[in-house]
């Protein structure tokens, strides 16, 4: 919304919009960070630290900058920004304060007039207020479960956002109807579009249109290709999925932490029984000879750690293998079985059961 009107460029250099904010980048003079790798999540920066998610000493609405400033640790970018993909909160929760600086307005107070209004949410909203506590659903963790109390977080604008399944689903009815809320054109439809797809990292820019777009993502279910995101805080997760091509789409809530394969499983079976009267389209196969293949023949290590603190268990979990068998290019993890991949285009394979690549 502010970029289309004329009060931010999303491909402006954070430093020139907000330098207040302190950002460590050996890389500045070529890679500087852009307000688009923010939301793309393609900064480098460090997921936030475990000091800077819970607000136990500040008031809730303490603000935004201070927690830059007294956390600055996540902003040391660890690789050229535009190349590589780890979700860090830290990166929106800069864009929440970049829409204060920008607006004039409370972050909060912009989205809920410019975007909670409009998709008609009556409850739903980011402060705490006695209203909504009262609908509040208890949130649960552990096995046995036990309950939690709700905490405030920090970074607020990065997951702060309390609402029911209904009113999801009118942001859901949004992304299907391209933009529209209500009788009111919110976005055109090809901005919709951009959201849905990923621009900054290297495999976007090599050819794969799945990934993380502006806080929407693209994931294969059912063997199709769906948007939208995940949630999840202490004692509740959530996603939100729709595919616009078959025009539908839908909301999970759970108020355990605990019930992750729950959450999977349901999203799973929503998807399935949801796309079943539709074809299911795959990216044509192409021809690589067995020279060809042999060239992506190795050992692939995970090179992105979303917790720079935790990136010793992708060296002992992660990576995949690639070999080629009897002139079939297969890919092998830790655990689990092998898996053939089929060639849709240079460098971009897929499996036999997905869609695209």
């Amino acid at each position: 919304q502010l970029e289309h009107e004329g009060k931010i460029d999303l491909h402006a250099r954070l430093r020139d919009i907000a330098p207040e904010i302190p950002v460590k980048n050996p890389w500045d003079s070529a890679h500087p960070v852009r307000i688009v790798n923010l939301l793309e999540h393609t900064a480098g920066f460090d997921d936030m630290h475990f000091s800077e998610v819970y607000n136990y000493k500040d008031p809730p609405n303490s603000p935004l900058l201070k927690v830059f400033q007294e956390h600055p640790g996540p902003q040391n970018v660890r690789w050229p920004p535009g190349t590589r993909f780890a979700y860090s909160n830290p990166d929106y929760g800069i864009a929440g304060y970049l829409i204060e600086k920008v607006s004039g307005q409370p972050f909060d107070l912009y989205i809920r007039s410019n975007l909670l209004a409009p998709l008609q949410f009556t409850a739903g909203d980011f402060d705490l207020t006695a209203a909504n506590r009262a609908l509040l659903a208890q949130g649960y963790q552990s096995n046995p479960l036990r309950p939690v109390p709700y905490k405030n977080i920090y970074l607020r604008p990065a997951g702060d956002l309390k609402a029911s399944p209904g009113e999801l689903a009118k942001l859901v009815q949004f992304f299907l109807r391209r933009g529209v809320a209500g009788e009111t054109v919110l976005f055109k439809p090809e901005t919709i579009a951009r959201m849905e797809r990923p621009e900054t990292p290297l495999s976007a820019r090599n050819g794969l249109r799945m990934g993380y777009g502006l806080a929407n993502y693209s994931a294969i279910q059912a063997g199709v290709v769906t948007h939208g995101h995940d949630g999840g805080i202490d004692g509740f997760i959530s996603t939100y999925r729709y595919m616009p091509e078959q025009d539908w789409g839908f909301v999970v809530l759970l108020n355990s932490d605990s019930s992750g394969k729950a959450l999977r499983d349901l999203s799973e079976l929503a998807a399935d029984f949801l796309s079943k009267d539709f074809p299911k389209s795959q990216q044509p196969v192409i021809t690589l000879s067995p020279a060809d293949l042999q060239k992506f023949a190795g050992y692939y290590a995970p090179r992105a750690p979303r917790n720079q603190l935790l990136a010793f268990l992708d060296d002992l979990l992660g990576g995949d293998r690639l070999r080629v068998r009897n002139g079939v290019l297969t890919r092998s993890g830790l655990f689990g079985k092998s898996e053939a991949l089929v060639p849709v285009g240079k460098n971009l394979f897929r499996t036999e059961a997905q869609p695209e690549a």
